[in-house]
């Protein structure tokens, strides 16, 4: 074999050998860079997921102030409307305190003429001193139960004063913690309210709904509109009420 010949085999032999390597090392380059892309791809949908789970979280933060918004906007009209039904029943306690007044001027003038009619015998005849002294008398009766019934409508109006001034500074969410049980002390049927022996000691709060038992019969339910440490007054619920609810009827939660 020439020496040419030699040299043109060495020289291929060699061109086969770079050859192979270059192909491992396109191969290995090509392996690696796949492996960098499932990375890359496992990357980015990591991310997305990611950015999927904050889109939904910063939905939810949305909707969440835009139901509070809502919240305090009907909280505000509520205790603007409230306000006037305040001044309103603030009005009607003023004329009552004056019909009050009034009644006591006519209880005193009253008890005046009795006591100038008892003084007064000499000229009549018993029967004549009795007329009259029965007469006065039943004056008055008349004005001391007109006095009692403006003072009971004095003192209803002022409840409902102290009610509706508590309903404006006393708003609260409405959610009541099992195992309330408590007694109706009184009921007020001009304003459709009732005072119950519990309250905020009790864990009683505004918007609160308890149910109106009396033994095991169903009687209503009444919604908690202000709270004292023991006592609070509800409105009673025309549309779940079924029987006349009375002054030591149950309620519960």
């Amino acid at each position: 074999m020439s020496g040419a010949l030699k040299a043109l085999l060495g020289l291929a032999i060699v061109g086969a050998i770079t050859a192979a390597v270059f192909s491992f090392l396109i191969v290995a380059k090509k392996n690696d860079l796949t492996t960098q892309i499932t990375a890359k791809t496992t990357e980015v949908q990591s991310k997305e997921t990611q950015i999927k789970k904050i889109q939904t979280d910063l939905k939810a933060k949305e909707d969440e102030v835009a139901e509070k918004d809502k919240a305090v906007t009907e909280a505000k009209s509520e205790v603007s409307s409230l306000k006037v039904k305040a001044d309103d029943a603030e009005k009607k306690a003023t004329a009552l305190q004056a019909s009050v007044t009034e009644a006591a001027s006519k209880v005193k003038e009253a008890e005046a003429k009795v006591e100038q009619i008892n003084s007064a015998l000499a000229g009549k005849t018993p029967e004549q001193y009795k007329a009259d002294v029965a007469k006065a008398q039943e004056e008055l009766n008349a004005v001391r139960a007109e006095q009692r019934i403006l003072q009971d409508q004095l003192q209803a109006s002022k409840t409902e004063v102290d009610r509706l001034n508590g309903l404006v500074h006393n708003i609260g969410d409405g959610k009541l913690p099992p195992g309330i049980t408590g007694k109706i002390e009184t009921v007020n049927r001009t304003w459709n309210f009732v005072v119950l022996n519990v309250g905020d000691k009790d864990n009683v709060t505004r918007n609160g709904v308890l149910i109106v038992y009396r033994g095991n019969d169903y009687i209503g339910k009444v919604k908690v509109v202000s709270t004292e440490a023991h006592t609070a007054v509800a409105d009673i619920l025309p549309e779940w009420t079924k029987g006349d609810i009375q002054a030591g009827d149950d309620v519960l939660n």
